[in-house]
């Protein structure tokens, strides 16, 4: 029952740290000389995406670590057992869409509750952040 935590914890820390370091490095390069307007938004729009992902697939290797080391499995439903079943319901449960087809395992509900928070908090400071460059820029 305390696997979920060990792993859940450390990893909404590591994602939201990727996070902040994505968007404090996005705000250094909008507006710098050779970066302006529609450049420095779709560099945002792409750099945010990909960090996105990168916490997705971290977020699928805190689910399949179990499995992998221990035979602990953390989701179940449609699966095939591959690493990519772990990044389509980290993926889901990310961004709240959540088909239902595979789900966690009753041990795992907590691991899966966080990331759902994570991924809302770090998809509207996404959208908050570009918002303000936006703003920034567009005047």
């Amino acid at each position: 029952m305390m696997i979920p935590f060990i792993i859940g914890l450390p990893t909404v820390v590591i994602v939201v740290l990727i996070h902040y370091e994505v968007l404090h490095l996005l705000n250094g390069l909008v507006g710098k000389p050779g970066f302006r307007y529609r450049r420095s938004l779709i560099t945002i729009i792409l750099c945010a995406i990909l960090a996105h992902i990168l916490e997705i697939f971290i977020f699928a290797l805190g689910f399949y670590l179990p499995t992998l080391f221990s035979g602990i499995h953390s989701i179940q439903g449609d699966i095939t057992g591959s690493f990519r079943d772990y990044v389509y319901f980290a993926g889901a449960t990310y961004t709240t869409l959540g088909y239902g087809d595979i789900v966690p395992t009753p041990e795992f509900r907590v691991l899966a509750s966080l990331i759902s928070i994570s991924g809302l908090t770090l998809i509207t400071w996404t959208a908050s952040f570009t918002y303000l460059q936006m703003v920034k820029l567009w005047k």
